[in-house]
């Protein structure tokens, strides 16, 4: 049971590092997409562009942060919880800055598809099987959204709309209370995401292991072909007349 536990920590950190450098290329691909498709509209007399431009731009500088640090075996420890905590939160950060910034602070982007990213970045940390880092994003993204909504709760309260269901939507603050709390519930359900997978390899594992012992030791009585279909479950058993034959060797038994 520990020596599976110990192949599989020493697996799963190899294969960690290389998520961590394929994922954070996507990212930056998806990042530089982004710049691109921003400027692209931009172009076509999108106004109101510089915050989304900020942000695609200043992902994908993260996703490849991810990549280099990866790449120098640094993802681990103290330092992952330092890289991607920022990460996870990164949209709700982003809000944040804006408060400083822009004439109606956080407020400006709080109802776009920034917010719902949160839920996205926080999943992603389930696939590192951390279950305590995934908790602790869950936690800091949601805190850091209803810090942004509490901020510009006063910007909130002077949007008005012929509609007052939509009117509701957008300045009631249970709401927003409501999606930070789905938010943080998001650290749980990546946590226990990572549980269950973590559970499922180290069974397969030692299923795999306790296959090859049998294999090996059954192997030393019968033919490959038959070791084969035993240990794979194959063999289930078969009805035939079989002849046999018990003897001895005259004085070889005392009875």
């Amino acid at each position: 049971m520990a020596a599976t536990r110990d192949h599989f920590q020493a697996t799963l950190k190899d294969e960690v590092a290389h998520s961590f450098q394929r994922g954070g290329l996507v990212l930056f691909a998806i990042g530089f997409s982004g710049i691109f498709s921003v400027l692209l509209m931009m172009n076509l007399g999108a106004e109101h562009m510089t915050g989304p431009l900020v942000f695609t731009s200043m992902g994908a500088v993260l996703s490849m942060l991810v990549v280099l640090l990866a790449r120098a075996g640094y993802m681990q420890g103290i330092t992952l919880y330092a890289v991607m905590l920022p990460f996870a939160a990164y949209p709700g950060l982003f809000f944040l800055s804006c408060e400083l910034f822009l004439p109606a602070g956080a407020a400006t982007f709080l109802n776009g598809p920034l917010a719902i990213l949160h839920i996205h970045l926080v999943i992603l940390t389930g696939f590192l099987f951390r279950v305590r880092l995934s908790l602790a994003a869950g936690l800091v993204s949601g805190s850091v959204y209803l810090l942004a909504v509490w901020l510009s709760s006063e910007e909130l309260a002077r949007i008005s709309h012929p509609d007052p269901a939509l009117e509701q939507d957008l300045v009631f603050a249970p709401l927003y209370a409501i999606k930070g709390a789905i938010i943080m519930l998001a650290g749980p359900l990546a946590a226990a995401m990572s549980i269950i997978s973590r559970r499922l390899v180290l069974r397969v594992l030692r299923e795999e292991r306790e296959k090859d012992r049998v294999a090996g030791i059954f192997g030393q009585y019968v033919s490959p072909e038959v070791r084969d279909r035993v240990t794979t479950g194959q063999e289930a058993g078969e009805r035939r007349e079989v002849t046999v034959l018990f003897s001895d060797l005259r004085g070889f038994t005392s009875y």
